[in-house]
């Protein structure tokens, strides 16, 4: 299994992008067929796709580390521990060899000078929001393609998982930042954990010959959570693989 980083880099086609003004629209609260967009939001939507087809380029590095110990706190790897109670829970229902797939994904800084130099408070928020889109759906593209060929070696894996979010703090970003050489697609990671450029994402994925299950919401109990992926009170056939 791979363990030297991989870097790869590149631009969006035509089918991407109309697939970004959609998704823009809707998390805008303009869904097809519902009601039009004002002018003012889709001439800022034209022009931030605009920008971003002229100023940015999709980069990302991934490397995939084994697994060490699994405890009830978290799974170590040689880049450090995840702690995760959660995540702990999924790689100990895995069968066979365990790795963590680390990735960090950017669209890079020049695109967000542009967003912030833009006059109205509206317009900043549509150029942010359509980066945001932008990056999530760039690094689902990533991942749908890097687990074809996992599938192809007969692994299979979990969702991704980003610090921050669930019952991963967000300093877990230094072990994703052990595991990568961000700098070499231009990305820091700041004293408070953040990433610079904004418009960057990090996430770790388990694999292993068997997942059974796939997401930690299936053992949270926090049903009201706006990021949820599975049901917590029965078997999600969805989840498992």
């Amino acid at each position: 299994m791979m363990q030297e980083e991989t870097v790869l880099s590149r631009e969006f086609d035509g089918s991407f992008i109309r697939k970004l003004r959609r998704g823009v629209r809707e998390k805008l609260g303009y869904s097809v067929g519902e009601r039009a967009v004002p002018e003012e939001i889709e001439k800022t939507l034209d022009d931030a796709v605009a920008a971003i087809e002229k100023y940015t380029v999709f980069r990302v590095i991934y490397r995939v580390l084994p697994v060490g110990k699994i405890d009830e706190r978290g799974i170590h790897t040689k880049a450090g521990m995840i702690k995760s109670v959660m995540l702990s829970r999924i790689a100990r229902q895995c069968k066979g060899k365990r790795f963590a797939a680390f990735m960090v994904a950017t669209l890079g800084g020049e695109y967000e000078g542009i967003g912030d130099a833009r006059e109205s408070l509206t317009e900043r928020f549509v150029f942010d929001m359509a980066g945001s889109e932008c990056i999530e759906m760039a690094a689902d593209v990533l991942e749908a393609e890097w687990k074809k060929g996992v599938k192809s070696r007969d692994f299979a894996y979990s969702l991704r998982f980003s610090p921050g979010y669930c019952d991963w703090p967000l300093e877990g970003q230094a072990v994703l930042f052990n595991a990568l050489d961000a700098g070499r697609i231009g990305v820091r990671l700041t004293p408070h954990s953040v990433m610079i450029p904004k418009k960057s994402i990090s996430a770790v994925a388990l694999m292993a010959e068997e997942v059974p299950v796939v997401s930690p919401c299936v053992f949270c109990q926090k049903g009201d959570c706006p990021w949820r992926r599975g049901a917590p009170d029965k078997e999600d056939k969805k989840l498992v693989r």
